[in-house]
């Protein structure tokens, strides 16, 4: 007797649909007698009285893109040659013709929201309810609506932590060990899972529309061309020669008038050269937002540069640093491969900036710890709660390593505190200095949770992230 693998009906339907999604069927009939099935095309020429049409969603009467080219649409349209919206016309035409001699038409379509659309009935059915029940009053709309009472399947997905995974984490650590890894385990520890032990990624795709996670891309390169020719040190740390001098306020002056251009390239390499991919709809919004919040940021930075009684000196952009430490995790060592990547590094006189840009919103309880943080255990609470603490005390760490220097650690807000910066604050109980002295010992506590074999990858629930099929 064969066993069968029992599998969730959402598995069987991914499953089903990618195997059988572009299968197309046979459908065979007496055509003197029962119900005939044929697609719309084979219709062209026939009359019926009664009507069934399945599956009536915009998207598939008329099809989405039905031409398969490598003409483009321009060039199309500029020869006379067909274009989707002739497509459409032309199925338009057959469905229509259809219903001469119909005296029943039974429609049905989905209401299931799995994708953008797919909710939608067909523009077809919308035309006849608006206009033809208007014009003939013989017509009669009749809508039902059909739902299955299924419950919805309660799943409670763990990995447990085998040797084979814990040895991938002495690897993984051992390579690479970024803020945002650590962060990733604080905000679901199964979106870690599958991003980083199983290396999941998502597909590279062009985007017709901009993602928020891509918006703030735009500013950070408009800055960083802007303000590199007063950068003493290039990325890896090589000094610049000559030397640039320092930054001033007429210096942004001069950036404000140029600061277009350089957002409007950096909008046109990501669209493959497509002035007009930004110049409409949802991308222009997106365009009018990064100007506006770039104009902001330098106009901001004119003032503060105009308020200072020091020389100011840009010290690095996307300054790449990294150190090897060693942490106790249930009293065995492990080596970590610390790396990160700073936005920007900047002196004010003997005072040290490390500032990370930010296109979200940000607040003062999310970059300092808890005033009643005393011992490693507490500080890691904060880790955990507060937001942004990790980051900033990862960069302070990076930076006192490679320096010996301790540096102000903060977060420029674009949409925030009129661009002011958020520094991280220790508390009231200790001070930066010492905070970082603890920072190896506080990733220690963290990496004994993700060695936790007692504790399984779980998802966290109320978030949404982009590897854990549970982050939905």
């Amino acid at each position: 007797m064969k066993a069968f693998l029992m599998m969730s009906l959402k598995s069987f339907k991914l499953l089903f649909n990618q195997h059988w999604g572009t299968k197309s069927i046979a459908y065979h009939g007496n055509p003197l007698d029962g119900l005939q099935i044929m697609g719309l095309l084979e219709t062209r020429a026939l009359d019926f009285k009664r009507i069934i049409c399945i599956g009536m969603n915009e998207g598939k009467l008329p099809p989405t893109n039905p031409i398969q080219t490598m003409i483009p649409m321009d060039l199309r349209r500029y020869l006379g040659l067909p274009t989707p919206r002739e497509k459409q016309g032309l199925f338009a035409h057959h469905f229509y013709r259809l219903l001469h001699q119909c005296e029943e038409l039974f429609v049905t379509y989905s209401t299931a929201t799995e994708a953008i659309g797919s909710n939608e009935p067909s523009r077809y059915l919308m035309q006849l309810e608006m206009e033809l029940s208007r014009v003939n009053p013989n017509v009669k709309i009749k809508k039902s609506i059909y739902s299955l009472d299924a419950q919805r399947e309660v799943q409670h997905k763990e990995i447990p932590k085998t040797e084979e995974i814990k040895l991938r984490l002495d690897e993984l650590f051992a390579q690479s060990a970024s803020a945002s890894m650590f962060k990733k385990f604080i905000e679901c520890p199964l979106d870690f899972y599958f991003r980083y032990i199983m290396e999941f990624g998502e597909q590279d795709e062009v985007e017709e529309e901009i993602e928020h996670t891509t918006f703030g891309t735009f500013i950070h390169a408009t800055l960083e061309e802007l303000y590199t020719p007063f950068a003493r040190f290039d990325k890896d740390g090589v000094k610049v020669t000559p030397a640039p001098s320092n930054i001033t306020s007429w210096d942004v002056e001069a950036m404000l008038k140029q600061y277009k251009l350089v957002l409007h390239r950096k909008f046109k390499e990501h669209f493959n050269g497509d002035e007009d991919a930004f110049m409409k709809g949802k991308n222009l919004l997106s365009y009018k937002m990064a100007d506006t919040l770039t104009k902001q940021f330098l106009t901001s930075e004119i003032d503060f540069l105009a308020q200072q009684t020091e020389l100011v000196f840009i010290e690095a952009l996307e300054r790449k640093y990294e150190t090897d430490i060693e942490v106790e995790v249930f009293g065995e060592t492990k080596k970590v491969h610390l790396v990160g990547h700073i936005d920007r590094i900047d002196s004010i006189g003997d005072r040290v900036r490390i500032i990370d840009y930010k296109s979200g919103k940000v607040a003062d309880t999310e970059v300092q710890l808890r005033t009643k943080d005393e011992t490693v255990e507490d500080t890691v609470g904060s880790l955990r709660s507060r937001k942004h603490t990790l980051q900033l005390m990862y960069y302070a760490f990076l930076y006192q390593q490679a320096h010996g220097v301790i540096a102000e650690s903060s977060i420029i807000s674009f949409i925030s505190n009129k661009n002011q910066p958020f520094t991280l604050k220790p508390g009231k109980m200790v001070a930066l200095e010492e905070l970082l002295d603890e920072f190896p010992s506080c990733l220690g506590q963290l990496m004994e949770e993700i060695y936790d074999d007692e504790v399984p990858f779980r998802h966290v629930g109320g978030k949404m992230f982009s590897y854990c099929q549970y982050c939905d």
